[in-house]
Parts: C-alpha cells; sequence; structure tokens
C-alpha cells in the first residue's frame, strides 16, 4: 500500500509540473503583449502604468524547496491576473487625462505665443541697440587708436626731419672740419718750412761771421773807401727781401748823408753839417775793413765813386770847417 501511494504522489507531482509550465507559457505571452501596448502608448501613460512584478521561475534543481516556490508561483500569477483585469480601465482613463491636458498646453501655449513674439521683438531691438552701442564704442576706440598712430607718425615724421637736418648739419660740419684741418696742416707745412729756412739762415750767418768783415749784424756793415777823403765811412742796410740796401755816408763829423746829392752839397758847403750825439759804430774806425776786404755778396750791396766826383766838387766854393 504504502508503494502505491508513493508511485501516486509521483504522478500527481508531475501532472502539476506540467499545468505549471503551461501557465507559465500563457503569462509570457500576455507579457509580450503588454510591453507592446506599453511601447505604444506615450511617456505620461508610461509614468502612469503600474508596476507588475515579475514571476520567478522555481528552481529545477532543488528537490526540497519545490512546495514554498510553487505556492510563490500561485500567488504571483494571481496577483497578475488582478493586475491584468484592471489595467485597461486606468489605463483609458490615463489616456483621457493625457488628452485633455494635453489640449490645455495647447491652448495656452496658442494664448502665450504672440506674447512670446512681442517679448522677443523687444529683447532683439534691445539687443540690437545694445550691440550698436557696443559697435560705436569699439568704433570710438579704434577712431582713438588710429589718431594716436597717427600722432604718433607725425612725431615720427617730425623726428625723422630733425634728424635729417642734424645729419646735413653735420655733414656741413664735418666738410668745414676737413678744410680746418687741411688748413692747419697747410699752416704747420708752411712753418716748418719758415722754421728750415731759418736754421739755414742762422747757419749762413754762423759761417757768414767767420768768413764776412764788417758786420755788425745780420742786415748791417760798415766799411771805408779809398776815394772817400780821410775820416769818411760808410754804412749800408740791407732791406729783409735781400735784394735792395740803403746807404749812409759819413764825415768826420758824424752828420748823416743819404745820397749822393747830400755828398756834393755837403762837400760845396751848402748843407751846414749836424753831427749825430748817438754812438754810431759798433767797432772803432781804425777796424773797419776797406771795400776791397768785403765779400762778394757785401760788395753787390756797395756803390761805385769816382775821383772825378771829388774833384768836381773842390772846384767850388766850400763853407766846411
Amino acid at each position: 500500500d504504502k508503494s502505491a501511494d508513493k508511485s501516486d504522489s509521483k504522478d500527481s507531482k508531475q501532472e502539476k509540473i506540467k499545468k505549471l509550465g503551461q501557465k507559465k507559457e500563457v503569462v509570457k505571452e500576455k507579457d509580450t503583449s503588454v510591453s507592446a501596448k506599453e511601447s505604444s502608448e506615450t511617456i505620461t501613460n508610461e509614468e502612469s502604468k503600474p508596476k507588475v512584478d515579475k514571476i520567478e521561475s522555481p528552481p529545477k534543481k532543488d528537490a526540497p524547496m519545490t512546495k514554498i516556490k510553487l505556492k510563490e508561483c500561485k500567488t504571483a500569477k494571481k496577483e497578475k491576473e488582478v493586475d491584468a483585469k484592471d489595467s485597461p480601465d486606468k489605463t483609458k482613463k490615463v489616456d483621457q487625462k493625457s488628452k485633455d491636458e494635453l489640449i490645455k498646453e495647447g491652448k495656452t501655449k496658442l494664448e502665450e505665443k504672440p506674447k512670446k513674439v512681442t517679448k522677443s521683438v523687444d529683447m532683439i531691438k534691445k539687443e540690437a541697440e545694445a550691440n550698436t552701442e557696443k559697435d560705436n564704442d569699439e568704433i570710438e576706440i579704434i577712431e582713438e587708436t588710429i589718431k594716436k598712430k597717427d600722432i604718433k607718425a607725425k612725431d615720427d615724421d617730425d623726428d625723422i626731419e630733425i634728424l635729417e637736418e642734424k645729419i646735413v648739419v653735420k655733414k656741413d660740419l664735418q666738410a668745414k672740419l676737413k678744410k680746418h684741418r687741411e688748413r692747419l696742416e697747410e699752416i704747420k707745412k708752411e712753418k716748418l718750412a719758415a722754421l728750415k729756412a731759418l736754421r739755414k739762415e742762422k747757419e749762413e750767418l754762423g759761417k757768414d761771421k767767420e768768413k764776412k768783415v764788417g758786420h755788425s749784424d745780420r742786415h748791417t756793415f760798415f766799411y771805408k773807401d779809398r776815394v772817400f777823403p780821410a775820416g769818411w765811412f760808410i754804412k749800408v742796410v740791407i732791406r729783409s727781401n735781400r735784394k735792395q740796401s740803403d746807404s749812409y755816408y759819413y764825415p768826420p763829423c758824424r752828420t748823416i748823408l743819404r745820397s749822393r746829392l747830400e755828398v756834393r752839397n755837403f762837400l760845396r758847403g751848402t748843407l751846414p753839417p749836424k753831427p749825430v750825439k748817438k754812438k754810431l759804430l759798433p767797432m772803432k774806425y781804425v777796424d773797419m775793413p776797406f771795400k776791397e776786404d768785403l765779400s762778394k755778396d757785401d760788395l753787390e750791396f756797395t756803390q761805385t765813386f769816382d775821383k772825378a766826383f771829388f774833384a768836381k766838387c773842390k772846384k767850388s766854393p766850400t763853407k766846411t770847417k
């Protein structure tokens, strides 16, 4: 009997499992239909739909937990059926509500549209005015920068002109300096040449002093002439050009006779004597050389007198002492 009861219980369990499998397939089909409906509805309907708990399938391997899981599956199935019966009415109500709300929202939007348009135009005008003001400010800033640049350019041009003038002045000064330096070099050369000439003259004078006779200095010399009467001597002064000379004739009374005519007048007695008080001779009369003893250079500056000149002067009466 016990074995028969066990076999009956096994058969009944297998039948129950088959029925549960069929019910699960039916539930899956319903779930797919519900999901399709939910996807077609709006977002508002999705929010208003009730949430359906998923049916947990019983575990296949755990044999001791089968009875508890079967009970849970049955309860979940019953709840799902109840929800499926109630859901069409709820969705309809939600759909109606959503339609009314959409109509109201559309009316309010239509009413509000012209106001928004007017506001947008005003805003656009204000923005345009603000943009124009900004543009004007930018334009003013750009004009100011351009003016500053123009001023800088003018200043630069003025500076360039000043620099050009300075360059011209500098060039003129450099040219003048060159001329001045050239002139200084020329003067230096002239001075050097003059110094050389002076040195040569000094050397010549040193030589002349050794050779020449009767010289008191470089330009003057004294001599006696045998044609003149006793006591007479002649002083010769050479000019700076060393080409001409002046002769002065002195009788024993030491009056100065500057030409032949004065000598003739003095000898005839028409010219009174005027003796000089100053010392004339740098040397003694006895030490004076004769004309023949002078050098060739000094002889060129002397003058010749004949005996006939003095004979003519003696024929006329004389008043000399």
